[in-house]
Order: C-alpha cells, then structure tokens, then sequence
C-alpha cells in the first residue's frame, strides 16, 4: 500500500517520501485510516515500527485543511521524546507553518505560558510540567478547543503509582467536555441525571502493554468503541533484525574492564549506546571512559540540565560522539537510525524496559545486537526476560586473557573517579600545640572548621609501648647512608627549638 491510498494529501505523500519512508508501515497502514475518519485508536507495535508518523500524519492532515490551535495535545513520559516527537511533526509538516510548544520540565515556565497563550497547533507535554500550568486559568483556557489527544507510550503513563496517572487525570480535567442527560436506570422513575464526558478523541501508542493498559483498553473497546490494533504477539516482542545476547560476568567489579575491551575492540568502530541503572553509575561509567581515552563519549541522565541533555543527543545524532551512555531517559522513543549496539551494563528489572533499551537499535529493518552483562544473581531475571520476549540470548564471547591484562589499569582508574564522585569522605589531621595557629589559618582559608575525632585514650594508652617499640626498631633498622644521622639532627633541632620556645614565655 501507498501514503495515498491511506487517505493523505499529496503534499503530506511528498513530505513522507522526501523522509526516506517511501511505504506505509503495517501499523501505519492500520491506524491511519480509523484516525482520519474520527475513529479513536489503541496502537501496539515494535519499536522502530513508525508509531509517531502513524498519529502525526492524521494530525498534521487536519490542521492542512484547517488549521486552528490549541487542535492537539500530544502527552509523553521523557523529555527526551517529547523533543523528538516535535522534530518529528517539524519534519513532516515543515510547508504547513506549524505553530507546535514544548512543555516539559528543565525549560522557562514563563516562556511555555506565553507560548501557549499564543495558541499553537500542537502543544508536545510532559505530564508533569503540564498539570503545573493548568492551575493558570488563562492555561487552562487555551486548551478548550483540544480535539486530539496522544499518550504516547501510553503504558508508562497509565502505570499505577508512576506518578503520570493522577497528572494526566488532571489534563483531562481542563480539556473539552460537554453535559449529557443519562436515563436513570430505575424504568419506573422515569427520571434522567446529567454527566460530563470529554469530547476529544484519545489515541494511544506503545511498543509493549502492561496487565493494566490491557485492561482499560478492553474495557474501552467494549464501551466506547476503541479500535484496537495490536501488532506483537502477546504483550511485547523482540524486531527479528535484532540478535540479543548475554555476557556472563562472574564479578562485577570487572564490568568496566569487560566494557572497555569490547568498546576498544570488538566493537571498536560501532554507533553505541550504553545502559545504566542508576545516574550515578552512568556518570561514572562515562568519565571512567573518557579518563581511559575513549574522548568520543557523551552522557545523558537525569542529573545533568535540560542543555546538557540537548546537547548530548545532538552530538550523538551527529556522530560527534560514538558512545553514548545513559540511564532510562533515552530507553523510550530515542529514535536514532545509526545505533548498531545496545549495551546492558547493568540488567533492566522488567521485560518491558528490556524491550524498549534494545529497541534503541535494529530500527526500520535494519540490523542490530545488544549485549547484556549478566552476573550471577541476575540469571533468573534474564530467564523470565527470554520467556516474556519469547527469544533466548546467545553467549557473547570475550576474551578473558586480553581482559586480564588491563584489569589493574582499568579498576585504578574507575575507583579513582568513584572517589571524586560526591562519595562521603573523611579528613583526620594529628595537631600538636604548635599547629594550632597553622590549622586556624587553613579552617579561615578554606571557610569550614576542623570537629574533634574523638579516640579512646585508654585503648590507645594499652597499646603505647608495643608500637613505640616497632616504631623505634623501625628507626634503628634504617640505612646507613645517612639518613639515620640526618634524624637524629633534625630531632635534635626540633628539641633545641622548642627549648627556646619554653624559655621565651617564662621571659614573658
């Protein structure tokens, strides 16, 4: 099938072409149609198969026939996607004169407001940053006129106690809606009661669908005539074009030596993207890499501001950066055709977002590998990961002598930027009366002032002969070549020193 025969303009043809997708996908092929007749549509499909041009292109046909803001509400978990989503309609509908804003956290509230109060076609919003603004009544009135409504890996977003469930039922509130009269259920009574039902059309897309999200849609396709699409066999499933494999770490203080000898080596030239559990390991993981001289080394977490982000996605898009490490903010939606590898350096918990790291690669057809290390506390979370996704990881093979060889360098290296990573540290200076002055002069230099270590006198008291013993054997036991006198004479001036000192303040 051809963009024409799913119902779109010639323009909107041209523009998906000029892209490079010369065909409609199967979930394209599907949707497209039900959403242009004013159908409301559930969508389920893997990732890299389209499912943002399948509700952008619907969208972007309307506003071409007529054009009018706020016309659609397009509502996503990450930033990250949020901001890709926007670059998808930009692309799509660069001839049209969008109008599209972003709303999401790490940007000027102030310039979202005013942005919004401009009416544009399409408003792209984190839930979050969203539900915020719609305490302005102004806000909340620009969005009167919302006929469209996308959540966009809806299965996140209707997750029980991710936060998303309560903020998106608070949009709703602030959307269009209309008063109905409603029969009473008692035929006898005759009477009839008013409610208030939204009068948008609500889409929904994710590559994989949770218990929960199963459910409401169920319910929505028996109640409210949803047309459900789904193009995975049960409820999530690998790309075909992917091999996924597993390497089996036996420490996992070695990962990062095992991750460098795969990076330097095997896959020495590849477009990479690293996984991460936690915004800590991925920054260390990523300066660890840079310090070992791999400079082509981007990050991307949750601590980092909204520019360092951008910024990151830019270079790793343009290939500025071959590797970029990251936590689950890029595990949804980052759409990045030239990504060949997904490593796992730390094992997702769920299946769900297993799916969703590796579908970061094998994308539009092509191929793909992801690699996970998997220690052994994590082999039954893989088993139940291969049951879900219905595919068995094949072993990744490692050459343990090379690694071996560079362990020490490697680790050295590793602990060394884990201490400088904000771990909590401590100080113990010994100060002698004749410091005090010196340490006054540090505590005002440095702006902090030094506490007390207690020690247990007594315990030390104990012990004072046998140390003082080794420590005087030590003495003894130094070389000839002159460092033994040169001791005794600075002991020697220390002593004279501080003999004067005594004598000065009787003088006084």
């Amino acid at each position: 099938m051809n963009w024409k025969k799913l119902g779109l303009s010639p323009r909107l043809c041209l523009a998906c072409k000029s892209l490079g997708y010369d065909f409609p996908t199967e979930i394209q092929e599907k949707t497209i149609p039900s959403i242009l007749k004013g159908e409301t549509v559930a969508g389920i499909a893997k990732t890299g198969s389209g499912k943002t041009a399948a509700f952008a292109l619907p969208i972007l046909s309307e506003l071409e026939s007529n054009p009018r803001g706020v016309y659609s509400l397009v509502l996503t978990p990450t930033r990250e996607l949020a901001f890709q989503i926007k670059d998808s309609f930009s692309a799509l509908g660069e001839w049209m004169g969008l109008r599209i804003t972003l709303v999401t956290g790490g940007m000027s509230i102030d310039e979202q407001c005013r942005a919004i109060m401009h009416r544009p076609h399409i408003v792209i919003a984190t839930p979050g940053r969203l539900s915020h603004l719609l305490i302005d009544p102004e806000i909340s009135n620009a969005f009167k006129r919302v006929e469209v409504v996308v959540l966009d890996e809806a299965d996140v977003l209707m997750e029980t106690g991710s936060g998303f469930q309560e903020q998106i039922i608070n949009i709703f509130s602030h959307l269009p809606s209309k008063e109905i009269e409603v029969s009473s259920t008692d035929d006898k009574s005759g009477e009839t009661s008013t409610k208030r039902v939204k009068t948008f059309k609500t889409h929904m897309f994710t590559a994989t669908i949770s218990p929960q999200l199963k459910l409401q849609i169920e319910t929505l396709v028996q109640h409210r005539g949803l047309k459900f699409f789904s193009l995975v066999e049960g409820d999530m499933e690998l790309v075909s074009s992917l091999t996924h494999t597993y390497v089996l770490i036996s420490d996992p203080a070695i990962k990062p030596v095992i991750l460098h000898e795969l990076l330097t080596k095997k896959l020495s030239l590849q477009h990479i993207i690293v996984f991460t559990s936690t915004r800590e390991t991925c920054h260390l993981v990523g300066q660890t890499l840079v310090e070992l001289g791999l400079e082509d080394v981007s990050c991307l977490h949750g601590l980092m501001s909204q520019k360092e982000r951008m910024e990151s996605i830019k270079r790793f898009k343009a290939r500025q950066s071959r590797i970029l490490v990251c936590t689950d903010v890029a595990g949804r939606g980052l759409d990045i055709p030239t990504v060949e590898v997904v490593i796992n350096f730390d094992i997702p918990l769920n299946s769900a977002t297993y799916i969703h790291r590796v579908g970061r690669t094998a994308r539009r057809g092509q191929t793909g590998l992801s690699i996970s290390f998997v220690g052994r506390a994590d082999v039954e979370l893989v088993k139940t990961i291969e049951t879900d996704v219905k595919s068995q990881m094949k072993e990744f093979r490692v050459n343990l002598e090379e690694v071996l060889k560079s362990v020490g360098r490697i680790l050295g290296v590793w602990e060394g930027v884990t201490a400088r990573r904000g771990q909590t540290g401590l100080s113990i200076s010994f100060v002698g009366r004749a410091d005090v002055e010196l340490v006054k002069t540090i505590e005002t230099d440095v702006k902090s002032q030094m506490k007390e270590f207690r020690v247990n006198l007594e315990e030390v008291l104990k012990s004072v002969g046998r140390i003082l013993g080794v420590w005087e054997g030590v003495y003894v036991k130094m070389d000839d070549d002159g460092t033994r006198d040169k001791m005794k004479m600075i002991k020697k001036r220390k002593h004279v020193e501080k003999m004067k000192r005594k004598k000065g303040r009787k003088g006084h």
